[in-house]
């Protein structure tokens, strides 16, 4: 980042959002980016095959999308950097998620 800086670059838009919105540096909001584009290059790796996943890893993954919902760091990612970048085919698809209304899990007896 201090290369990045000498060149005069600029954060980009997910770690200036998080340096704003968190209150952390640079450096913390490009470790936290980063943390997070890895999930979403899993993410993005699934979700063209989601309907081959098996019902029990077809939830979990579902459930782990939900995260965007959330206040915290990866919806914060998901608004600024993801969201607005990323293509519109998955991003349909964590939206059409996130509209869904919460369901407590059932449980077999």
């Amino acid at each position: 980042m201090k290369a990045n800086t000498a060149l005069g670059g600029q954060p980009f838009a997910g770690v200036a959002a998080l340096m704003q919105q968190a209150g952390v540096t640079e450096e913390v909001a490009f470790e936290l980016m980063s943390n997070e584009l890895s999930w979403w290059n899993y993410r993005i790796q699934t979700i063209p095959n989601i309907d081959e996943l098996p019902a029990m890893e077809r939830t979990s993954f579902d459930r782990g999308c939900l995260v965007y919902g959330q206040p915290c760091v990866q919806r914060v990612v998901y608004e600024a950097f993801i969201k607005p970048t990323q293509h519109p085919d998955a991003v349909r698809y964590i939206e059409n998620l996130l509209a869904q209304p919460a369901t407590a899990p059932q449980s077999k007896t």
